[in-house]
């Protein structure tokens, strides 16, 4: 006969918990798989809906259901690990899940959602209504914004105040146990409230501190030129810093730094050393053109004529005498905020180079006698024209200047030939001026022109119009083109090999790779959106190289570094780097073993929360016949108590032996097991002595148990 009488989770709604569980889908789902971003929220939505509400068909079978968790999570893992056999190229689940990667990939999608589905639905269902637990449920929010902080790719707001929402709904519809036939109650209207309160004030919490969180527009990443590195050929095949290369090394895989000393940097103002620069590209890399290779004397006052700093602060003040459309162009315009400083270099490998290294805007380099006259070359290749003795220590003065974005923006090159005419018409800049300005403008485009298009595909060409769509000029387009490789999911992997050589490998399909790649690519997209772009190779001088006894920074080939300069009129060639935009891969095995060791702790303690009270049964059983003769009968009423408590709808505590037997006795219809544990309970509670024939208790205990299941 069914029993009526037993307390039973009541109140439970599932359409509020399954509403809060939609929304945690659709985020995990943007933050994962964003440009299949509807239909694959569609689908994981259907599916974990389906998920809870078998579980919640089994609620009355918590064993049957944590086992079925468990099988069908293995399964769906290996899912994913068959889906990542299935790749060559260094793709894998894991890969697809941290990255967050727009790139989509049928197979993982496929094996995230059947795997998170699992895991939602369950939990979801296991923490609202078998046991309903409102901060496990909450915990929930946080697997979509741990893997949209941890891949920097940020999760907007709205979805953090739709989660939060829900979880208040869902909150408010939790089970409650409710005793059937009694007047004891388990949760009344205050502590319902009190419950409700405490929830909101979480979600709040939550909202407020992931609203506050880095978003992926910021730079996520930028800490990843402190990683970077050369390959093993091209930056040091014959002599130290080496001397000019006809041709740049292709990323092959043989990426690991020496950690060498090669020279020290004194200067206030860390950045990129330009080292050479090259032209061409074709799948073998990059090759320098003879046409640009030849140098030129006096450059130091060529760079200091054409300063478009000085220049801006000229029109500036004198705007008055511009004509209209030029003092429009410069309305708006502020200071580039430049500033002269000087930075020193020792070589300290024992190399002798006759490369200068320098940082953009360098316009005069101060090296002892014996080098003899410094030249440039118009691809800004800066040397000697001696060989300097090993260990020389050389000084450059440069320009730093950050640009003013509201000019630069107005700065197309019409406006600006405009511009510098109307300068010199109005005489606020001079002949040597106008001259040195307008040529470097027009040489910027000569170089574009002679550069030809040389490894820019169709494929290369649509998605760089698709970049750069509804960009007004050169300078959003730059930035657009920089930003696109950290809103895609660009990865860099110095331990990658890649499968092909070619750039669109790179730009198409692994987009995984080193700084090489991502300077390639940028220079390449910059190319085919009518962008001058040039590509250098040379150092990164972070602030992490800083000595702080010496106060230099020491500069080994793990800062080696590959990155595009783009030609922007009105400030002429800026660095641009697409690589401190994208995700430092993890490779470290040993952070992969602890990620697992944590998973499969994490996974025993739910487990072992879910079948506590089974374990706490087999451990007791395990261990009676070790016990004294008081903690076994102690041990097996308070056991048979419980079960009272559960058929009367009573607190445990509250319960006398007497009532323990009656209820035992009505409710199970078994008289002699309740009378021989509640008898020796009360030998031992009231008559000072524990019941030394009580072999038999454990025996009696599980017959009540045994009743207590059938009668569920």
């Amino acid at each position: 006969m069914k029993n009526n009488k037993k307390i039973r989770y009541d109140g439970a709604a599932p359409l509020p918990v399954i509403l809060f569980l939609i929304s945690v889908c659709a985020a995990l789902m943007f933050t994962i798989c964003r440009s299949q971003f509807l239909p694959c929220a569609a689908v994981m939505s259907a599916l974990t809906s389906g998920i809870f509400l078998l579980f919640y068909k089994m609620r009355f079978h918590p064993v049957v259901t944590t086992i079925s968790i468990f099988v069908l999570v293995l399964a769906a893992w290996g899912i994913g690990s068959a889906a990542s056999m299935h790749y060559n190229d260094g793709s894998s689940f894991m890969t697809f899940l941290f990255t967050a990667s727009a790139k989509f990939d049928l197979l993982f999608a496929a094996a995230a959602i059947v795997i998170f589905s699992l895991i939602i639905g369950f939990i979801g269902c296991y923490f609202s209504v078998i046991s309903p637990r409102p901060c496990f449920l909450m915990l929930l929010s946080f697997i979509p914004l741990i893997l949209s902080f941890r891949t920097a790719r940020g999760l907007p707001v709205y979805f953090t105040i739709i989660m939060a929402a829900c979880f208040v709904f869902a909150c408010e519809n939790l089970a409650v146990p409710i005793p059937v036939d009694t007047n004891a109650v388990f949760e009344d209207s205050s502590s319902r409230r009190r419950r409700t309160a405490l929830s909101c004030a979480a979600a709040v919490a939550v909202g407020l501190v992931t609203a506050i969180l880095p978003r992926s527009g910021q730079q996520p990443v930028l800490d990843t030129l402190d990683q970077l590195t050369g390959q093993e050929h091209g930056y040091f095949n014959t002599s130290g810093m080496s001397n000019f290369a006809s041709r740049s090394s292709i990323n092959e895989g043989n990426n690991n730094p020496t950690g060498d000393l090669l020279f020290t940097v004194s200067t206030v103002y860390p950045g990129y050393l330009t080292r050479w620069v090259f032209d061409t590209y074709d799948e073998d890399g990059w090759r320098a053109l003879d046409l640009f290779n030849t140098g030129y004397p006096g450059w130091e006052y060529n760079a200091q004529t054409a300063d478009k700093v000085a220049f801006l602060d000229e029109l500036l003040v004198n705007s008055d005498e511009l004509t209209e459309s030029s003092r429009e162009l410069i309305s708006g315009a502020e200071s580039y905020g430049n500033n002269v400083t000087i930075t020193g270099i020792t070589v300290r490998d024992g190399s002798s180079s006759r490369v200068v290294l320098h940082p953009t805007g360098t316009y005069r380099a101060v090296l002892p006698e014996d080098c003899g006259r410094t030249y440039r070359t118009p691809r800004n290749d800066i040397f000697t024209e001696n060989a300097p003795q090993p260990n020389v220590s050389y000084f450059l003065s440069h320009h730093v200047g950050i640009p003013d974005e509201n000019f630069l923006c107005r700065t197309d090159r019409d406006d600006m030939e405009l511009l510098i005419s109307d300068a010199y018409s109005s005489d606020i800049i001079t002949a040597s001026q106008y001259s040195a300005m307008t040529e470097e403008l027009n040489n910027a485009y000569v170089y574009l022109d002679r550069c030809g298009t040389d490894g820019i595909t169709p494929e290369i060409q649509a998605l760089s119009d698709e970049i750069t769509a509804g960009c007004t000029s050169d300078y959003d387009k730059a930035l657009a083109l920089e930003k696109w490789f950290g809103d895609e999911g660009f990865i860099y992997d110095m331990e990658f090999v890649p499968a092909e050589k070619g750039v669109e490998y790179f730009l198409f399909r692994s987009r995984r790779g080193i700084c090489s790649d991502y300077a390639t690519a940028l220079a390449l997209l910059a190319r085919a959106a009518g962008l001058p772009t040039r590509y250098c190779e040379g150092f990164a001088v972070t602030r992490d190289t800083l000595d702080p006894d010496t106060g230099l920074y020491n500069i080994t080939d793990a800062q080696s570094h590959a990155w595009p300069q783009i030609y922007i009129p009105g400030a002429g060639w800026l660095d641009f780097d697409g690589t401190r935009y994208a995700t430092t891969a993890m490779n470290d095995e040993s952070y992969m073993i602890w990620l697992y060791i944590a998973a499969a702790v994490l996974l025993l303690a739910l487990l072992a929360f879910i079948v506590r009270k089974q374990l706490g049964w087999l451990v007791f059983c395990i261990t009676y016949p070790l016990r004294g003769g008081e903690s076994r009968v102690r041990g097996v009423y308070f056991r048979a108590r419980e079960i009272a408590a559960e058929l009367s709808g009573r607190d445990a505590r509250t319960l006398s032996a007497g009532e323990v037997r009656r209820t035992l006795t009505d409710r199970l219809s078994m008289p002699q097991e309740a009378g021989n544990i509640c008898s020796a309970a009360d030998r031992l509670f009231y008559s000072g002595g524990a019941d030394t024939a009580n072999n038999d208790l454990l025996r009696d205990l599980k017959s009540l148990k045994k009743r207590r299941r059938r009668l569920k």
